[in-house]
């Protein structure tokens, strides 16, 4: 951090390890104040952030030195302000007149609650800092700004789970067109109950993570399949023959005459380069000349298109037109399809086979590493690196008998890295990261450039090579046609609900807290997957999604009772409810008269008015249900067994990712039984297995002891079984059976 003044502005130098130019700041009202305690108060911040993140120097010069400087050069340009000695009267009353102007700021959009956040978190501490400095005079007051802390800090415009699009600001002209009911989560699922209604949000949200699962790991194999066709065209050029070919110093294919392609000389007609499109074995020439080029380079700015295309042996338009480049026969070689070959542009498909990694690559890159380790951040993953300055690997290979690769990356907030097992895909994905980076980080090494060590590097437009600043997860969602995007290449992920604005890192990181929480029923689950603390868990990820749809459905529920009672007598009620169907109505009005019995409200009365008589079952009252015998066939005995219970467990896991609803509700024509009961009863026995209070009625018919110890040696069987059902299919009838390959 270097504060220089340049013809009476005051400007910030800041190294950011991600870019290899110092990003710039300007302090444009602070410059303006002449005055020996400024200069003070701006050694001391100096002082204080250095050698912190390139992050929290621009936060500390974007919510303390900046806003500071422009309320002091009013404060003082104030003709009633005004003072030439800043003693503790007057201190006091700057610092005062600073927390009103910072509540009421113009110039800031912040909300109320962002920022008296800010001010206790990071105001606060640098005026206490500068009292340490004997810059401020002790005995100063900092005014308290708390405000009370709410229920749920839900913001609708930000939503955190993949599949959850954001609020949307209208106007009154704006018109808003209803979407169907059976197509959103906000449908006939609020009609259910409750435990349909948690279990309709599982299914939904697993679905949308296989969908998700499915299309990246699509884009990574045909990324790899590009890539291996390409190096095996490579080597269709020896070595000998590109030398031959560069001793000889003509890089023409040969002369364009009216007759066709001819090799006569320069005065036969138009020359054509050796990577010309029409040169059968240009694509091959091509990719040889950039292996040639790219070793070569001393500079890793240098390689560009422009340095490309100076070259003899290349087009003037290549990679800008694909008439001018030669890809039609990697368009025959490409794993890609034809849809996807369109959305791609020239240059980036080039680079496919070529092994430069694109922003999309490197974007699909940490969406799978986020997806398999959730414990890292996206900023985290964007940021690691291979080596640190010592030269010190960050990836360990283990060198037992089943070797295992551990990763680190570096959480600044956290103040230390979090490691990781990797996984058999995240292997998959950091191998390719080596192997197709490797060429660039010796160019970059060699050239001296800061950027080798990271794990993250490819070709940066109009940068050349090394690492980008940043990594937008709005790659995985864009539907323009500026640049490619992972929705452009598998529009089926907007049918799944996976469109514009719903899917970014930040939602792949807080869904598989969710389901973490799903699978388990364990906040301590969630804290392991996340890498967070409790409170951090419990307040970001856990309650505030489902907190929020829970929320809805409670409202909807009442506003839609309302509506009922208003319009009973009345032909159109089934068009003023949102309700698709009237069977919906029916077993909502069910749920009503059950659920609201008399007494309990004014509501509860009408309701029971109204809907009593035509809903309510004879016989249905609790104290008949708690008196009625038991029929053996109303009985079901469970035999505790590692492997059984394991088998259910997974098909549980197996049959809410596989099974729509209306297939886990179909019942078997033999016994009756439906898939929805077997997810219940694993659902019932992991609960019961985890949880550390139990009603005495299930104490007494389950072996509560004996259900933890199976349930502790079946845990690490489930995977190895859910691969198995994966590989199964269902019948007609609802049964399994192998699927054809």
């Amino acid at each position: 951090m270097n504060f220089v003044r340049i013809n009476g502005l005051l400007v910030v130098h800041l190294k950011d390890p991600r870019s290899t130019k110092p990003s710039t700041r300007e302090l444009y009202e602070l410059g303006k104040v002449n005055d020996p305690v400024v200069e003070r108060i701006i050694e001391a911040f100096q002082r204080k952030l250095i050698g912190s993140p390139f992050r929290s120097q621009v936060n500390g010069l974007g919510f303390f030195l900046r806003p500071f400087g422009v309320f002091l050069n009013s404060w003082i340009a104030d003709s009633s302000k005004k003072t030439v000695d800043f003693d503790l009267a007057s201190w006091q009353a700057c610092v005062c007149d600073f927390a009103v102007w910072w509540l009421v700021r113009e110039d800031s959009k912040a909300t109320l609650a962002t920022r008296c956040g800010v001010w206790q978190k990071v105001v606060i501490p640098f005026f206490e800092y500068l009292q340490e400095e004997d810059i401020l005079p002790f005995g100063l007051v900092f005014p308290k700004l708390k405000l009370p802390k709410e229920q749920s800090s839900f913001n609708p415009r930000q939503p955190k789970l993949i599949g959850e699009p954001s609020a949307m600001a209208v106007t009154e002209e704006h018109v808003v067109e209803k979407a169907p009911i059976d197509r959103t989560l906000a449908g006939p699922v609020f009609w259910r109950g409750d435990a349909q209604y948690l279990d309709e949000i599982e299914t939904t949200l697993r679905q949308r993570d296989a969908f998700l699962a499915s299309a990246l790991d699509d884009y990574w194999l045909k990324l790899v399949k590009d890539y291996r066709t390409g190096q095996r065209l490579k080597r269709q050029v020896s070595e000998a023959e590109w030398q031959t070919q560069e001793a000889a110093g003509d890089w023409a294919y040969g002369y364009a005459t009216k007759a066709g392609i001819t090799c006569d000389g320069p005065k036969a007609g138009r020359r054509m380069p050796l990577c010309t499109p029409l040169n059968p074995r240009g694509h091959v020439w091509l990719l040889r000349f950039l292996q040639h080029f790219l070793l070569g380079l001393e500079d890793a700015n240098d390689f560009n298109l422009k340095a490309i295309q100076t070259h003899p042996a290349v087009c003037v338009s290549c990679f800008k037109h694909p008439r001018r480049t030669p890809i039609e026969p990697l368009r025959r070689l490409t794993a890609l399809s034809s849809e996807q070959f369109d959305v791609i542009p020239t240059a980036a498909f080039f680079w496919r086979f070529f092994g430069l990694l694109s922003m999309l690559d490197m974007a699909v890159a940490i969406t799978i590493l986020i997806r398999e380790h959730p414990n890292w951040t996206p900023e985290a993953i964007a940021g690691a690196k291979l080596l640190d300055a010592h030269g010190k690997s960050y990836l360990l290979i283990t060198d037992s008998t089943n070797p295992a690769a551990i990763f680190s990356v570096d959480k600044p907030r956290a103040g230390s890295r979090k490691y990781a097992i990797l996984s058999k895909r995240s292997i998959r994905v950091v191998r390719h990261l080596l192997r197709a980076t490797a060429p660039v980080r010796d160019v970059l090494r060699r050239s001296g450039h800061p950027h080798w060590r990271y794990l993250f590097l490819g070709y940066m437009r109009h940068k050349g090579l090394g690492h980008p600043s940043s990594i937008p997860s709005r790659l995985l969602n864009r539907r323009d046609m500026v640049e490619a995007s992972l929705v452009r290449f598998y529009p089926n992920l907007t049918q799944a609900g996976l469109g514009v604005g719903t899917l970014d890192f930040s939602k792949v990181r807080a869904t598989q807290g969710v389901l973490a929480w799903f699978d388990k029923g364990s906040v301590k689950a969630v804290k392991q997957r996340l890498g967070n603390s409790y409170r951090v868990s419990i307040e970001h990820y856990i309650p505030e999604p489902l907190l929020a749809a829970w929320n809805e459905r409670i409202i909807r529920r009442f506003q839609n009772t309302l509506v009922v009672l208003a319009a009973a007598e009345e032909d159109y009620l089934l068009e003023v409810v949102d309700m698709p169907s009237l069977e919906d109505l029916h077993r909502f009005l069910v749920q009503l008269v059950y659920e609201l019995p008399p007494g309990r409200s004014p509501i509860a009365e009408r309701i029971q008015a109204k809907f009593g008589e035509r809903y309510r079952i004879e016989g249905a009252e609790s104290q008949n249900l708690k008196n009625k015998k038991k029929t053996p066939a109303e009985s079901l005995h469970v035999r505790l067994n590692p492997s059984c219970i394991a088998l259910l467990l997974a098909y549980r896991q197996w049959a809410k990712t596989q099974l729509s609803p209306a297939m886990q509700q179909q019942a078997d024509r033999q016994t009756g039984l439906t898939p929805e009961h077997f997810i219940d009863l694993a659902g019932m026995l992991q609960s019961a297995a985890r949880s550390n209070q139990i009603g005495k009625d299930l104490s007494r018919v389950l072996n509560v002891k004996l259900l933890r110890q199976q349930f502790a040696q079946a845990e690490p069987k489930v995977a190895a079984l859910v691969a198995q059902l994966d590989k199964k299919s269902l019948t007609f009838e609802g049964k399994i059976r192998e699927r054809c390959s």
